[in-house]
């Protein structure tokens, strides 16, 4: 959650469009607590108190709220190849699209790829994990520049596509994260 959302859902909570409870989990979620509710006037500290605290009252835990950098951002890309192409994409990625991968150093993002075996069926799909947008971006500038990849592998396996899709991902706050 970026500075600009999250004051977007604290003039909703404000305006009633959303319950402080929502507020609050999706707050503590993040790691904001005490000091940050109080300052947005949705919570009320005590007028004094003896205690004394050798840390500071709020302690963020989201990086991205540190000036750290965000969580991973995952990539998944399905194409939907067409009736009966299946046996010719797997042989062309498995003769010239990955090892084209792995020779240009493009391979060390790549989670993996699958197969659909359910469901809509014909699709290749793909899982990318990058640190950030600028790695994202960074990973696929440097496989257009893959000449082996892009003059090798592209122009055979194109016209094997009926649909592509992409989804960006970021990685839940809680869980495990491959």
């Amino acid at each position: 959650m970026n500075q600009h959302q999250l004051r977007e859902l604290i003039a909703a909570v404000k305006a009633g469009r959303v319950s402080r409870r929502t507020f609050v989990r999706q707050m503590v979620g993040l790691g904001l607590t005490n000091q940050l509710l109080a300052n947005a006037g949705l919570a009320q500290m005590a007028e004094s108190s003896d205690y004394k605290p050798n840390k500071p009252a709020l302690q963020v835990i989201d990086p991205a709220l540190k000036g750290e950098s965000r969580m991973s951002l995952y990539e998944l890309r399905t194409y939907t190849l067409y009736v009966g192409k299946m046996a010719e994409a797997v042989k062309l990625y498995q003769e010239i699209g990955f090892p084209a991968l792995e020779k240009g150093g493009q391979d060390k993002r790549l989670v993996g790829y699958f197969q659909s075996d359910t469901g809509t069926i014909n699709q290749l799909v793909h899982l990318w994990k990058f640190d950030d947008d600028a790695d994202r971006r960074a990973h696929w500038a440097g496989l257009s520049a893959n000449n082996d990849f892009r003059e090798g592998f592209v122009p055979k396996f194109r016209p094997l596509v009926m649909t592509q899709e992409v989804k960006l991902l970021n990685a839940a706050p809680w869980g495990p994260h491959p």
